[in-house]
């Protein structure tokens, strides 16, 4: 997969070009201690592998999810495109598959989630790995998070539909008395938690 990424078309040096010792590992879900931190990882719904990341230090924490797609079992059944292990983490969930996700991003202060697209342009890219930012509130909500931010914002959205997605979505979060702060994701932004 890396080899792929850095191949001639898009990037100027090749894997067996690198004088570093590499060694790759598979992706999987894990937790490893980062000095005084955190790190443990999570299968999330992509077409392709992908994991979530919670970092965890001195009783804060941040959740990363930058490619998720609500998971619906009949929708998983269809799509072709899919990580196995990834659905299988899903479909074995009792009750709402999506559960899984709310446990990962449980009582985090901040949640970084895919929120690509509208839920009318949803509808056209269902089986593509995004959400759709109904979704990401969900999954603040669920997980009880003290701010969410919208991320992986669709390159075809100007900076203006993007402002008009977070006048919707804190219009929905005050509609259904949520209780996280909503902002979205811009280049440069810092947050202090």
């Amino acid at each position: 997969m890396i080899s792929d990424v850095m191949d001639k078309a898009y990037f100027p040096i090749q894997l067996h070009e690198m004088k570093a010792k590499m060694r790759f590992h598979a992706l999987k879900e894990e937790s490893m201690d980062i000095f005084d931190a955190t790190l443990t990882s999570c299968f999330v719904n992509h077409a392709s592998n992908a994991l979530g990341y919670r970092l965890s230090v001195a009783g804060r924490s941040v959740v990363y999810i930058g490619d998720n797609e609500p998971f619906d079992r009949e929708v998983a059944r269809a799509v072709k495109n899919v990580d196995k292990a990834a659905v299988e983490q899903f479909a074995t969930q009792k009750g709402d598959p999506n559960q899984r996700i709310f446990d990962f991003a449980r009582e985090a202060d901040v949640l970084i989630h895919d929120a690509t697209y509208t839920p009318e342009e949803y509808v056209d890219h269902v089986g593509w790995g995004h959400s759709h930012y109904l979704f990401s509130l969900n999954v603040a909500h669920e997980a009880r998070v003290r701010k969410l931010v919208l991320f992986h914002h669709d390159q075809t959205h100007t900076d203006d539909e993007i402002d008009e997605i977070v006048r919707r979505c804190r219009r929905e979060v005050r509609t259904r008395s949520y209780r996280f702060e909503c902002v979205a994701a811009a280049e440069g932004m810092e947050i202090d938690w």
